[in-house]
């Protein structure tokens, strides 16, 4: 067993722009709920995109489908969808030094990408906080600094209290509909087979029982296993869970997949919290997109929806760079608060734009970043890469892909502790700040909120990659005002 690569002590980062990220959460929270639920716009910007692109392509045709016909007439017992929206999201930023005089200005809190699926390392990095607040009570760390430096960061109870809030909007559903005395319902993580990050998912399954006094348990099972263990029952639309009794057979159906926390063996799927399902490595078959369609098609609250995830694309985010699109969805002072951290993006769709685009990059390579629409890091191109990649692709190629501007994150020392060894390096920081998005049926809104957040960090000279790709470490914040 080995711990998870750490810096020595919280990283120093502007109290100015810590704020200003933490305070726009629950507008970015309004815009991606708003946002998925705008299927035209949806369907409109990545209509080029998956062209070029087989998995964004069945994610979006999952989304626009019809679905099979509700069955006539309904049974009593039938929930045609579920009974309210979850989210839980990551915002990630850059921090950057104020553009010098008579440079073009620029933000100092530099939105990198929204994470609407799988946003991991809540609970992990809140227990690095931790951490890090006892080397500096200890007077380990940096000389002046104090433990009133490092804020609260409370994502591991925030996140459970999510999962927990909307399981219980399941719950109350069901006894608004007199459903009671069925079988039990249960929310599911799903995770990836051979699951490398299973400690953070494990801490946020004790944080949920923690959260709901013992009585629920976050289980967690990979798309093969739902596949071959999950049904949607006609006469109530969950998705039911069947759990083999013999461990043998277990293993022979789904390999190294999810593990369970219970003795219930059948039970109804209330929440399907996503760990995985964000790359196209976790569908290898058609069973696992199967799974998803399932789960797509149930009443089980989806964290995230098919919508919500597309709103995560590059392409999504770029286009809402362009003037007017925030504000089609928010209000003035958020649209702007929200539009502050931007950094400029260009689209590469086939056609006279794309090509200028494109040829701008080509003139100016490190002034660019060149991403696809894929989530879980090291997919970014960078420097020469970005010139020699745009050559040797097709236009419907290239529209999958977006520019934006490069960030150039400030510089702070460090000392970086991967098994046990650690090395004095400069570091940069990004910033993730969790939200939280819970909507009733009826369009109540309970939840909005920023739950906590994560400093990840690495080499100052490294480009792509985050902790799970091997190349930053996780951190915590030092404010300096």
């Amino acid at each position: 067993m080995m711990h998870a690569p750490l810096t020595a002590w919280p990283s120093a980062v502007s109290a100015e722009a810590y704020d200003t990220a933490v305070a726009v959460t629950p507008a970015l929270n309004r815009l991606v709920h708003a946002l998925a639920a705008d299927t035209p716009f949806l369907s409109k910007h990545l209509k080029q995109v998956v062209e070029g692109d087989d998995f964004t392509r069945r994610l979006l045709e999952l989304h626009t489908s019809p679905g099979a016909p509700l069955p006539s007439p309904l049974p009593p017992a039938f929930r045609a969808a579920p009974p309210a929206a979850l989210g839980i999201y990551r915002y990630d930023y850059f921090m950057q030094d104020p553009p010098s005089p008579g440079s073009p200005p620029a933000p100092t809190v530099c939105q990198v990408e929204l994470n609407t699926i799988a946003a991991s390392f809540g609970c992990l990095g809140a227990r690095v906080r931790d951490v890090h607040a006892l080397t500096v009570a200890t007077g380990l760390g940096p000389p002046g600094v104090t433990v009133d430096d490092l804020p609260a960061n409370d994502a591991e109870d925030r996140l459970a209290a999510g999962l927990a809030a909307g399981h219980a909007a399941y719950i109350a559903d069901d006894r608004s509909r007199g459903l009671e005395g069925g079988l039990p319902a249960l929310p599911v993580v799903v995770v990836q087979p051979g699951e490398r990050n299973v400690y953070d998912q494990m801490l946020l399954g004790l944080a949920l029982l923690r959260a709901t006094d013992g009585q629920v348990p976050l289980q967690r099972l990979s798309l093969a296993q739902l596949a071959a263990w999950g049904t949607v029952d006609p006469a109530t639309n969950a998705m039911v869970v069947r759990l083999p009794t013999d461990e043998t057979s277990a293993a022979a159906v789904a390999g190294e997949g999810g593990q369970w926390a219970t003795p219930i063996t059948v039970y109804r799927v209330s929440v399907v919290y996503f760990r995985a399902g964000y790359t196209p490595n976790d569908y290898p078959t058609d069973a696992e997109w199967a799974a998803r369609a399932s789960l797509h098609a149930s009443d089980a609250i989806a964290v995230p929806t098919v919508g919500v995830q597309l709103v995560g694309t590059k392409k999504v985010q770029q286009v809402l760079t362009a003037a007017g699109e925030v504000e089609r969805y928010l209000e003035p002072a958020d649209a702007a608060a929200v539009r502050s951290t931007f950094m400029p993006q260009l689209s590469l769709a086939p056609g006279a734009e794309g090509d200028a685009n494109a040829a701008t990059a080509m003139a100016d390579v490190d002034a660019w970043v060149l991403k696809p629409q894929r989530e879980g890091g090291g997919n970014n191109l960078y420097g020469a890469d970005v010139a020699a990649a745009l050559r040797r692709m097709d236009p419907v190629e290239r529209g999958g892909w977006v520019l934006m501007r490069r960030i150039l994150p400030v510089r702070v020392p460090n000392v970086v502790v991967r098994a046990g060894v650690g090395r004095t390096v400069d570091v940069v920081c990004e910033l993730g700040v969790f939200g939280v998005y819970l909507a009733q049926a009826g369009g109540e809104v309970t939840i909005n909120e920023a739950s906590g957040t994560l400093l990840r960090s690495k080499q100052a000279d490294a480009e792509d990659g985050g902790v799970a790709a091997g190349v930053a470490v996780l951190d915590s914040v030092r404010l300096v005002r």
